[in-house]
């Protein structure tokens, strides 16, 4: 970890190790670098964060936010992607939720983890005020989607928030047991690999022992 404030960067690490030992017991494998660094940049944004292999970037600003004021989302949600996103890749950006939906998730469970279940039904419930705010402006669409031309037209804020509602409505269907065994089958089967929303589908098919094509072809399909 890289911070000038050396007593606040103590405090965001061991944060940043209880997230790391949480979000390893859900993946249930090992990342490919054991080493994790986080680098805190000054002048930048404080909701700032961007992930690459083995480390996130994120604003010098949110240091004190993460030591001081527990704000562990945007410190969960980077460390989420070297398993989903960085172990496990995407084959196209078509299934570009498969990385931000995860991660928007994990880090929501990190905050039930660390926070409390009230905690987690308040971020569920931003999720779901955000998802009515982008079907009202009209910018729904698939979670599996095949009609962009760039890789910016694959982005936005679908990905992450209905992504991250899907996955939640799969652990209230399935229940506790079955999707976090679900969750780790789908990431310790596809490490170093490429996938798409038919390898997710295959893994909580397998860990539930239920067909789950009706439930997808709603949610991620249309």
């Amino acid at each position: 970890m890289y911070a000038r404030d050396l007593r606040l960067q103590k405090a965001a690490f061991a944060k940043t190790a209880d997230a790391y030992a949480f979000l390893r017991a859900k993946a249930g494998v090992d990342l490919l670098d054991s080493r994790y660094r986080q680098a805190f940049l000054p002048a930048g944004q404080a909701g700032f964060g961007q992930e690459a292999a083995g480390m996130a970037l994120m604003s010098e600003e949110y240091v004190p936010e993460l030591a001081e004021k527990d704000d562990v989302q945007l410190m969960a949600h980077e460390l989420a992607h070297q398993w989903w996103g960085v172990l496990v890749g995407i084959r196209s950006w078509s299934d570009f939720w498969l990385n931000e939906g995860f991660a928007e998730f994990m880090s929501d469970a990190y905050i039930e983890k660390h926070q409390g279940r009230a905690a987690y039904e308040k971020q569920m419930s931003e999720l779901k005020e955000r998802m009515e705010k982008l079907r009202g402006d009209g910018k729904d669409r698939p979670l599996h989607w095949e009609q962009w031309k760039d890789a910016r037209e694959a982005l936005g804020a679908i990905p992450y928030v209905k992504g991250a509602l899907f996955l939640d409505r799969l652990r209230t269907e399935l229940g506790e047991e079955r999707f976090w065994r679900g969750i780790g089958l789908y990431t310790s089967k596809n490490a170093r690999r490429l996938v798409d929303s038919r390898d997710f589908q295959r893994a909580m098919e397998e860990a539930s022992a239920q067909d789950l094509r009706e439930l997808f072809d709603e949610a991620v399909y249309h």
